[in-house]
């Protein structure tokens, strides 16, 4: 039989009266041989039933060069010999023994483990391994690995990760004295929360199985609907799309002749240029002509500007076409005339620096509690309001990862939503609520001018930009 059948077959054992049968080591097999006797070389007095053509299994692995094999007796001649432990074919026997105060002893490190946040839906980027030792004088049987929680934490990990432990084999893992296994233990959880779960190991141990304790927080991640009310942000018309070839400057603007879209198209004023003149009109300046040359070098320039495609290629971003627009934009401008709905959970704040609630009419304000930030400080000047401000810029508090959103030029509130602002200083707002319409407050065309923001200076592209992810939800 192979080795780990003769394993189990003497852990099973019950025979005169005792169940405490176990495989002898290579040592005690080996004593029982007569070096002066052979064929057989044993004693058939004391051993009558020897079978002298087959060779015995000991419990001893081979631990040199070959991890997979097992110490053996041929009591033909009394040689000992290493044989594959798997190898089915081998007409090995056992003579199991009992006594000697032999007893395994199992020990798992570590004895607890933190997986610390990790999103919902993904899992720790390196699975937790567990190591399980035999520090006793007999072979240890790990009969099972279960987890009690089997939805937020997965057994045998995920990832290039090498363990040993045959967590799947229904006979078990047989560990030596002084050997060990390994196990690994990944967190992916499924809901927001923290989550907790045990361990338990069942062995041969006299002293019982053993728990370790497990523990994770599951993190929402941040997504958000479009705020524009049956619109999708793949295939709503575009204005103006945020730059990202420049760092975002405070109350700077940090145009740059360069304007760089999400998608990693690149647009140049030397390749050609558009300049807004309000009311929908526009003066083109051409490649390779004395005027661009003369707009591209002039850093001080007004009016918004759109330049040229570096490969002047067509319609990628619905309303770009061969141009982006503008240069050093920060957020994107949706010209869609419809309602404005929260994308996410959160507190709407009036961009304001009023605090308390003041004495006139109508006048918004905000809760320093509820609303930490006050005049725009990107789309400002010098930190004071724009033309635009008032009840016409608006921000978003999320409660997820210090995440903002803000909002420019709507033409008024929600009755609803301006009320509460009126009383309390902020309001409540949930996925999907319409909570203002989109207006042309301190611009020429309507539009929705939309920024995603950590806190209130950080601009982040809800389209994805380097290793930021996308935040919009699956349209």
């Amino acid at each position: 039989m192979p080795w780990d059948s003769a394993l189990n077959y003497c852990e099973g054992l019950s025979l005169a009266g005792h169940s405490d049968w176990r495989l002898p080591n290579i040592k005690e097999l080996d004593s029982i041989t007569d070096d002066s006797r052979y064929g057989p070389a044993i004693d058939i007095a004391f051993f009558p039933n020897e079978n002298p053509s087959c060779v015995y299994w000991s419990s001893t692995s081979y631990v040199h060069s070959l991890p997979g094999y097992a110490w053996y007796v041929a009591f033909y001649d009394g040689s000992t010999g290493e044989d594959g432990k798997n190898n089915t074919f081998a007409n090995h026997y056992v003579r199991c023994v009992r006594g000697g105060n032999v007893t395994p002893n199992l020990e798992v490190t570590p004895s607890s483990h933190n997986f610390g946040e990790i999103a919902v839906d993904m899992c720790s980027a390196i699975p937790q391994v567990f190591t399980i030792s035999n520090t006793g004088n007999a072979y240890l049987l790990v009969s099972s690995i279960e987890l009690s929680d089997n939805a937020n934490f997965v057994l045998g990990g995920t990832g290039n990760v090498l363990t040993d432990c045959l967590i799947d084999n229904p006979l078990g893992t047989f560990i030596e004295p002084g050997g060990s296994c390994t196990f690994a233990v990944n967190f992916c959880p499924t809901s927001p929360g923290t989550h907790d779960a045990y361990l338990t190991i069942s062995s041969n141990d006299p002293d019982g199985s053993r728990n370790v304790q497990l523990m994770g927080v599951g993190v929402g991640l941040f997504k958000l609907s479009f705020p524009l009310k049956d619109n999708n942000p793949y295939t709503v018309n575009t204005a103006s799309v945020l730059d990202h070839s420049g760092p975002f400057y405070n109350e700077v603007s940090h145009t740059n002749n360069v304007i760089k879209a999400y998608t990693g198209e690149e647009a140049r004023c030397e390749y050609g240029a558009a300049e807004y003149l309000g009311s929908r009109r526009y003066r083109y300046y051409m490649e390779g002509t004395r005027e661009l040359a003369r707009i591209c070098s002039n850093s001080n320039r007004s009016g918004t500007w759109g330049y040229m495609k570096e490969d002047h290629s067509g319609i990628t971003i619905p309303g770009q076409g061969n141009y982006l627009w503008y240069d050093g934009h920060p957020g994107y401008d949706y010209p869609v005339v419809t309602d404005i709905v929260a994308p996410e959970d959160g507190i709407l704040c009036i961009s304001t620096s009023v605090t308390s609630k003041p004495k006139k009419v109508n006048s918004p304000w905000r809760d320093v509690n509820k609303c930490p930030y006050g005049n725009d400080p990107i789309n400002g000047r010098n930190g004071k309001a724009t033309s635009w401000d008032g009840w016409h810029t608006f921000y978003i508090v999320h409660n997820i990862d210090n995440y903002t959103t803000w909002y420019l030029h709507s033409a008024y509130l929600d009755n609803a939503v301006q009320n509460s602002i009126l009383n309390d200083g902020y309001a409540s707002v949930t996925k999907d609520q319409t909570i203002a319409r989109v207006g042309n407050y301190g611009t020429g065309g309507p539009h929705l001018h939309f920024e995603v923001r950590k806190g209130d200076r950080n601009i982040v592209d809800p389209y994805g930009w380097g290793s930021d992810p996308v935040l919009w939800n699956s349209p």
